[in-house]
């Protein structure tokens, strides 16, 4: 990358510390974008580095650089080359990014919030909002046609289970628009299942 926007070409070294991070990083302007999955390494980031390639011993691209720590040296984060390639693929479609859409607003339960609120499990993700205007569930969406409500608790997307880990719309960016997914839910602590066929949200 161009480390600090001048020194062209800078390599760093380093080692992959962790994946399957969760971030959430604030831009130069002040806006800030929620991060998952990531690829945790300790090799040196600095400003001009985002967006360049995360390279393996082989030179294999294994991930593009994203974000750094502010709060300690040798914590770097980037985007594994799945998803960048997920990316791509929409764009040469699409001449977008388009993700895969179900439709809901939710909080992911930790054991933490599990606690909290006396919930019957300490994962999924519970189907929440509590904003006015913006409903848990969006009406005519692929999760409102499914009869989905707020409170219910999904726990699997057809047989993969929702985590800390694994975040609801991780494993959505799994599928595309026009697949048909079953999705696994608790409502009134009793289990239920319901047929979802995904939309489409373009980000342009």
């Amino acid at each position: 990358g161009y480390a600090l926007g001048q020194f062209q070409n800078t390599v760093t070294l380093g080692v992959l510390s962790a994946k399957e991070r969760n971030l959430q990083a604030q831009g130069q302007y002040g806006e800030t974008e929620n991060f998952e999955g990531l690829l945790q390494v300790d090799a040196a980031i600095n400003e001009g580095n985002s967006g360049g390639p995360l390279v393996n011993s082989g030179g294999q691209v294994v991930g593009v650089n994203v974000a750094k720590s502010e709060e300690g040296e040798g914590i770097g984060f980037a985007i594994p080359v799945e998803v960048v390639k997920s990316t791509i693929e929409s764009l040469n479609k699409y001449g977008k990014i388009v993700r895969p859409y179900l439709g809901v607003r939710y909080i992911i339960i930790t054991p933490q919030i599990a606690s909290l609120y006396k919930l019957s499990v300490n994962y999924g993700a519970i189907i929440y909002s509590d904003t006015l205007g913006q409903p848990a569930v969006i009406p005519n969406s692929p999760a409102a046609k499914a009869g989905l409500k707020q409170r219910d608790i999904i726990i699997k997307i057809n047989d993969k289970k929702i985590d800390s880990s694994h975040s609801l719309s991780r494993l959505l960016q799994q599928y595309s628009p026009g697949d048909k997914v079953t999705v696994t839910y608790l409502r009134n602590k009793e289990e239920h299942q319901a047929k979802a066929t995904l939309d489409r949200h373009d980000r342009y």
